[in-house]
């Protein structure tokens, strides 16, 4: 028989201190009882460990400060001379964690993540290890059920099974250290959520999860909130991950969403989201496209229909209407820029951009806070019934946009309504803001005046009527930032340049 202490006994660079009992060594079956607890193990010794057991570079994370406190190694049964000796052997082990911090390397943006009072048990018997581990993140809890089946382990055999079971309540995102603080860290808000696990040990991992997390909003000074957000996946191969994300009640800024949502396929050489639907409060919004992570490029298609446009553009216009669009293009300028560490705006973006845009609306109204209005009125007002106090009215409004390279033009842009008719043909630089163009505009009250008056006249005059006495020309200059209309220098009925 063997009874005694075990006051240092050292494993991969662990101290460990315990117990050792051994009844009937030399018969076929030998009671053992084998009772090990460590001292505690700093973060730089469990980096260090860490990286010994695999490769240094492959280590997903690093422990930045505290320890765990205690490892314990409970060993307790009959050893068999059979050829499964262990068989009637249980093996209890856990630790013991009050304070320990680590870091994601990969994760440049998120800062230290503290963990706080893990308590971590598990048991092995039978060739199954059944693992619990509590404890405490960002302010909320998380608890951890792992299940291995290993029957033929002793056998250096890894065939079996492994599931898990990870779930989290009330983790706090105004706890969560960003580095650097910027305008999208999360404020406020409280996720709960779980990730399950399945594996036969030789195949894929399929992996499983759902996140819910309510009352989102952003450090940013323009509000951006959402009421909930939930997202889901499942990766059942090393080579997709599919998932649904969702977020309702939306705030950003001043545009209220009821929901935005869409179907994820991720894979290493695309990104793809389809069924993208945006709910506002009148009509919805289709999109779709993918992302190409090696040459950075992405399409997306965009089709609204029934839509107010007082839901996204409240006390500057009103009316009804649809659009679609499909676009092009790379973040090859804005990874430029974002490696610099400067902001990146949409000018950056534009760089490479391409594709088509559409849009009609009726039965709408213009207020005098657009340029456009600002500078058509003090031209007109001479010749029509136009005031920034009135704005402008309109039965239909459509346009037809071609963009290439950063550069958008169109030739179909055209305004129909009580107070003028307004056609234009003009182009953009999307990235300088540079504006050039020509606008056609017919003061329709001043017309129908004349026409009402004496329609003799414009029996005789017919088109003429309207092109001579009523046009104005206008050449559009400058930028998206200060825009230019100019009037050009023609008679009218008055004799006077216009």
């Amino acid at each position: 028989n063997i009874n005694g202490d075990l006051s240092r006994l050292e494993i991969e660079g662990l101290s460990f201190r315990g117990t050792l009992k051994v009844n009937d060594l030399l018969a076929k079956e030998t009671s053992i009882n084998v009772e090990l607890e460590s001292t505690p193990i700093p973060a730089q010794k469990i980096n260090t460990l860490a990286e010994k057991l695999s490769n240094p570079e492959s280590t997903p994370v690093k422990f930045t400060s505290g320890q765990i406190e205690k490892i314990f190694i409970d060993l307790k049964g009959i050893v068999d001379s059979n050829e499964n000796p262990l068989k009637k052997v249980v093996i209890k082990s856990g630790f013991k964690i009050e304070n320990l911090e680590i870091s994601i390397p990969k994760i440049k943006k998120l800062g230290s993540v503290p963990f706080y009072n893990i308590d971590a048990n598990g048991i092995w018997e039978n060739g199954i290890l059944n693992y619990k581990i509590n404890g405490m993140l960002w302010n909320g809890t998380i608890q951890s059920n792992l299940v291995v089946n290993l029957p033929d382990l002793l056998r250096a055999s890894l065939t079996g099974t492994y599931n898990s079971e990870t779930k989290f309540d009330k983790l706090d995102f105004s706890s969560i250290r960003f580095n650097p603080l910027d305008k999208w860290t999360p404020a406020t808000g409280t996720a709960n959520g779980s990730i399950k696990t399945q594996s036969s040990l030789n195949k894929d991992i399929r992996t499983y999860g759902k996140l819910e997390i309510n009352d989102l909003s952003l450090k940013h000074e323009i509000p951006y909130t959402a009421k909930q957000v939930t997202f889901s996946f499942s990766k059942k191969s090393s080579y997709q991950t599919q998932a649904r994300v969702q977020f309702n009640d939306l705030q950003l800024n001043n545009i209220l969403l009821s929901s935005v949502s869409s179907i994820l396929k991720i894979s290493p050489e695309k990104f793809i989201f389809n069924s993208g639907r945006i709910v506002p409060p009148n009509g919805i919004i289709l999109f779709s496209g993918h992302y190409r992570p090696k040459p950075n490029t992405y399409v997306i298609r965009i089709d609204g229909n029934k839509l107010f446009l007082p839901d996204f553009l409240k006390g500057k216009m009103e009316g009804s209407g649809l659009f679609k669009g499909m676009f092009q293009g790379n973040f090859n300028t804005a990874k430029i820029i974002q490696q610099k560490g400067e902001d990146v705006y949409f000018s950056h973006i534009a760089d490479g951009l391409s594709g088509k845009f559409g849009f009609e609306v009726e039965n709408g109204h213009i207020n005098s806070s657009l340029w456009m209005t600002d500078e058509l009125i003090p031209s007109l007002s001479p010749v029509a019934v136009i005031s920034k106090k009135i704005g402008l009215s309109y039965d239909t409004l459509i346009g037809n946009f071609k963009v290439w390279k950063g550069k958008t033009s169109t030739d179909n842009f055209e305004l129909k309504g009580p107070q003028i008719n307004l056609s234009a043909s003009a182009t953009a630089n999307l990235v300088t803001g540079e504006l050039d163009g020509k606008i056609k505009v017919t003061p329709m009250q001043l017309l129908n005046s004349i026409t009402n008056a004496a329609p003799l006249l414009s029996d005789v005059f017919k088109n003429d009527l309207k092109d001579i006495l009523t046009e104005t020309h206008f050449s559009l200059d400058g930028t998206w930032e200060k825009p230019k209309l100019i009037p050009k220098e023609e008679k009218t009925l008055f004799d006077k340049p216009m």
